[in-house]
Formats: structure tokens, C-alpha cells, sequence
């Protein structure tokens, strides 16, 4: 609505500033569309690389405990040196 008010003062100021500005506000206004619609087509896939990223943290985290508890990293350091 802001938008539709600056046009119509800057066409009641100048009519070219004012036909130039509805131009850029229609053409900014479909970019903005154009970019929506990218973003929804990628947003399942994003999901699914976010979720199999978090399953992946998960199981590190898990497995950290599980590697202090037997020593397996102690092990691991000493059969490196």
C-alpha cells in the first residue's frame, strides 16, 4: 500500500517519475514472485538435506559417549603413534 501512495504522489509531482517508478515497482514486484516460487520449488529439498544433516549430528553425538566409554579414542591415538 506504501508503495501505491509514493507512486501516485510522485505521478502527481512529475507523470514520467511518477510512470518510471510504477515500472520499477512492477518489475521488483515480479522478481519477487519469480524468487517465491524458486524458493517453494527447493524447499523440499532443503528439508530433506537438513533433516539427513541432523540424523548425521545425532548419530556423531551418540557415538561420542559410546567411543569415551570403551576408550576407543585412546585406542585410536596410540595405534596412530
Amino acid at each position: 500500500m506504501p508503495k501505491l501512495f509514493c507512486v501516485l504522489w510522485l505521478a502527481f509531482l512529475n507523470p514520467w517519475l511518477g510512470l518510471a517508478a510504477l515500472v520499477v515497482v512492477l518489475i521488483i514486484w515480479q522478481l519477487g514472485r519469480a524468487s517465491l516460487g524458486s524458493t517453494l520449488a527447493h524447499s523440499d529439498v532443503r528439508r530433506e538435506q537438513s533433516e539427513a544433516l541432523t540424523r548425521a549430528v545425532l548419530d556423531y553425538v551418540e557415538g561420542i559417549g559410546i567411543a569415551k566409554t570403551f576408550n576407543l579414542l585412546g585406542e585410536r591415538l596410540r595405534a596412530a603413534h
